[in-house]
């Protein structure tokens, strides 16, 4: 367990930084290798390599971090993040430039979180790069619960790669991407896998598929086995086979009810083309052109809360949350 401040901590750690650059093994973290406790208003600038389990700002983390960011680059084998290697606990108002990197399990701000995890608020916007799978731009592998989150990296990996979580296994809501991801299988602008319900959210982000493969790809979801609601994309997925508008790949179980695509930027005019079950049974998205895209009939329509969850710039802009609080553009 290394860190540039502490290796373990049991206590608080408040407005700390460090710059030094942190070398170690598993735990390694550029300003604690594990935090037992609670970090806030700190931070770490610095270059951070390590083997399993290392973070920008923490290794590992089971307890509270807040108010925290990190900025440099992380690399290691797997459970990289920019932020934090491997997270248990709650994770809010953070944000991550730091560029990280490894084989499997990395992500701009976490590599990977835990069922107790829940992550609010936070942002990522370094570079972020898997030579295998389970890459995100803000999460590689996530099993809590995500909400209020956005990331604006660039992700690539072999599979299961997305502008905002590389595979979703739990509940992720109003967050959005705005950056790129590209890799062979399951590819998509928000997520890669989905494996969770996913709930008002929506990626603006380009999906490109490389190498051999370059199957299951969407504007929103690569492979989706969950119910999506509320969410919508208008990235262009560029792709072979299995290509979507809004999704790649869809399961039985899987669905996509009051979402949308934009037909005109996206380039596509399906979604959910790939499937191992057939004819479909459940929604799978709609298509819309730019126009009826920024208009708030569309999404009224289809049952949209514009009171609490979102807002828009009528005939100007596509749907944003209210948390983002951006003006609208001239």
């Amino acid at each position: 367990m290394v860190g540039g401040l502490v290796g373990v901590n049991k206590g608080l750690i408040s407005d700390c930084d460090n710059t030094a650059a942190v070398d170690g093994g598993g735990y390694t973290g550029g300003l604690v290798g594990q935090n037992m406790a609670s970090i806030v208003a700190s931070s770490s600038d610095s270059v951070v390599q390590g083997h399993n389990i290392t973070g920008g700002l923490v290794g590992k983390n089971d307890r509270d971090i807040s108010r925290s960011y990190s900025s440099g680059t992380v690399s290691g084998l797997q459970y990289t993040g920019g932020l934090v290697g491997s997270n248990a606990g709650p994770v809010t108002n953070c944000h991550s430039t730091a560029d990280a990197s490894g084989q499997w399990l990395i992500g701009g701000l976490i590599g990977d979180t835990a069922a107790s995890s829940h992550v609010t608020g936070c942002t990522s916007s370094g570079t972020v790069t898997a030579t295998q799978h389970q890459a995100g731009g803000l999460i590689g592998l996530n099993k809590g619960t995500v909400a209020d989150c956005a990331s604006h990296s660039s992700v690539t990996a072999y599979r299961e790669i997305g502008g905002l979580i590389g595979t979703s296994q739990g509940p992720v809501s109003t967050s959005y991407s705005d950056g790129e991801a590209s890799g062979e299988l399951c590819i998509g602008g928000l997520i890669g896998s989905n494996q969770a319900r996913l709930t008002n959210c929506y990626s603006h982000a380009s999906v490109t598929a490389t190498g051999g493969n370059k199957a299951q790809l969407g504007g929103l979801i690569g492979c989706n086995s969950q119910p999506v609601t509320n969410c919508y994309s208008t990235g262009r997925p560029t792709g072979i086979q299995d290509v979507g508008g809004l999704i790649g790949l869809l399961a039985p179980s899987g669905s996509a009810i009051g979402s949308f695509w934009d037909t005109v930027t996206s380039h596509q005019l399906q979604s959910a083309t790939g499937s191992d079950w057939a004819p479909p049974r459940w929604p799978t998205g709609t298509g819309r052109a730019t126009t009826q895209m920024q208009t708030i009939f569309t999404f009224l329509d289809a049952g949209w809360d514009f009171d609490k969850v979102w807002t828009i710039c009528e005939g100007k802009d596509y749907p944003r949350l209210r948390w983002e609080d951006r003006p609208c553009p001239p």
